[in-house]
């Protein structure tokens, strides 16, 4: 697995989720509802897609990307629904730890690598891997 390429997928499609939901949330309440969804999708699609298929296309956006009983989705929402299933942003988070913790351990002693581990244990394992490597 290149997750390399998984986490940087995962941090673009978060973005350009972020920002679409940013666009689209015409009265700033942190959510997108129905009559949102629908401008959106008409500003996309432009006349590619007829009134209904409009409307079918927002509720299958609207009923898969929504995780509790409201009628809109949080940003959350939106960016789980937007992206790849096998990251997450805690992942992401952990990866980012792990490629910062092999730049630090370039070019240091054993000793200072052992201060690094015991500071941030996830820099610490990504010096372990680099040791494996």
């Amino acid at each position: 697995v290149d997750f390399e390429r998984l986490y940087t997928r995962f941090a673009v499609q978060s973005l350009v989720a972020a920002e679409a939901f940013r666009a689209a949330d015409t009265d700033a309440e942190g959510s997108l509802n129905k009559h949102e969804v629908l401008r959106m999708i008409k500003k996309v699609t432009g006349e590619h897609l007829s009134k209904e298929d409009v409307i079918v296309l927002a509720d299958l956006i609207l009923n898969h990307a929504n995780s509790g009983d409201s009628s809109s989705v949080n940003l959350n929402e939106w960016t789980d629904a937007f992206t790849d299933d096998y990251v997450s942003f805690d992942g992401l988070k952990r990866w980012i730890a792990m490629q910062e913790g092999a730049k630090i351990a370039d070019g240091l002693d054993d000793g200072q690598a052992k201060t690094v581990f015991q500071l941030n244990p996830l820099a610490g394992r990504a010096l372990e891997n680099a040791d494996s490597r």
